[in-house]
């Protein structure tokens, strides 16, 4: 039941079909009150089998559940949620992708139906590594919103200070600036979990937070989150039968039109499937590596391996002084023209790096974004020394 305290709860069995209502009921009164006596500074697990469908769709229950759960939710189901939302419990089953074959906890004779009703609820978290409440980025087409950024940027550059030897500081105070602008001038961007998802239901689904801090106050409270959570589920469905309506109208449009591409990108949209990211590598003796060190360190080893070369240092730097052209060393290698159109020509949607600026954010700076960026690439030249940012 909890990390440091184990609570005896032998009398609490599993929940079989056909249980009535009272010992149902019965069962959830006994569960609460092993609850209630345990610590509430220790993380809570409770495992089994609850006979209960939570359904894959966790509009309205995102704290309580993920989306990757299995098949439709029943009144079970919805007590456990509601179980679940009361005591800060999260249904870990749904949390991560995985094939539904390993999702079914349950077979029907002759492997006719399958239902996930075995669970485990924590009062601890799985995380994903996911960068939450990005900024808007297509704000930024706004000329509103554009003018205020570079106006903020450009005062909060003019402060800085210049003259520093110390590259690594000067980097840094151009990433803080433009870090802070962004907190200060740019809207966070608010996105659903689904493409189909219109804001009219990410609304009432906000009222549903709401509502569920109420619940245990009174029964009308109750009954009112109950109703309200059946409003957003179907608000949800059919605001997906709309999405799924104008999706096919514009598959037929384009397809009419002949654009190839974008009937293949439309259709492929509602049914791509997540494709999990590799985050662990073998070494060379085939153990797997998955802390970010050892797998830095591993492609290190590989890629110096990869392009080690039989010639000596000296025979290299004469090949390289062959095919070199002649350089001057008192003319200004970098022009602001190339720090300029190298910003200009940076693609648009791509993810951002550690630092967390994407390439929109660097084109809409202004000039004084580009002055600065320009200063600080021309010192990393002179002092042949990168700083630690770019690294």
């Amino acid at each position: 039941m909890s990390a440091r305290t184990e609570c005896k709860a032998d009398s609490i069995g599993p929940l079989s079909p056909d249980c009535p209502d009272t010992e149902i009921n019965q069962f959830y009164q006994q569960l609460e009150d092993t609850l209630r006596s345990s610590p509430k500074k220790d993380t809570h697990i409770v495992m089994g089998d609850w006979n209960a469908k939570i359904g894959n769709d966790n509009t309205g229950f995102e704290q309580a559940m993920g989306n990757h759960g299995f098949g439709s939710q029943n009144e079970r189901g919805l007590m456990l949620l509601e179980f679940a939302i009361k005591y800060n419990l999260y249904i870990c089953n749904s949390r991560f992708q995985q094939k539904d074959c390993r999702k079914w906890t349950w077979t029907s004779p002759f492997g006719l139906y399958h239902n996930m009703i075995n669970m485990s609820a924590s009062s601890l978290r799985p995380t994903l590594h996911t960068r939450s409440n990005q900024k808007e980025t297509e704000s930024l087409k706004n000329n509103t919103i554009q003018h205020s950024f570079q106006t903020a940027l450009e005062d909060k550059l003019s402060q800085l200070n210049t003259n520093t030897e110390d590259i690594n500081k000067y980097a840094s105070d151009i990433y803080s600036a433009l870090n802070t602008t962004i907190e200060e001038t740019i809207p966070t961007a608010r996105k659903p979990r689904k493409a189909w998802i219109s804001e009219e239901t990410l609304i009432l689904a906000d009222k549903k937070r709401k509502i569920k801090n109420t619940i245990t106050t009174s029964n009308n409270n109750r009954d009112e989150y109950r109703k309200i959570c059946n409003e957003v589920r179907k608000a949800a469905r059919q605001d997906k039968e709309k999405w799924l309506e104008h999706q096919c109208k514009q598959i037929e449009q384009s397809a009419q039109e002949k654009k190839s591409r974008a009937t293949y990108q439309l259709i492929k949209d509602p049914n791509c499937k997540h494709q999990p990211r590799q985050l662990t590598i073998k070494d060379s003796n085939g153990t797997i590596l998955q802390t970010k060190e050892e797998v830095l360190s591993r492609w290190t080893s590989y890629c110096e391996t990869l392009y080690k070369s039989n010639l000596d240092d000296r025979s290299r730097i004469q090949e390289l002084d062959e095919i070199s052209p002649p350089l001057d060393d008192t003319e200004d290698l970098i022009l602001i023209d190339e720090v300029r159109k190298a910003i200009k020509q940076l693609k648009h949607h791509k993810s951002p790096g550690t630092d967390g600026i994407v390439g929109e954010i660097l084109q809409a700076g202004g000039g004084a974004l580009v002055t600065h960026i320009h200063r600080l690439c021309n010192e990393a030249w002179k002092k042949e020394q990168i700083p630690e940012e770019w690294t």
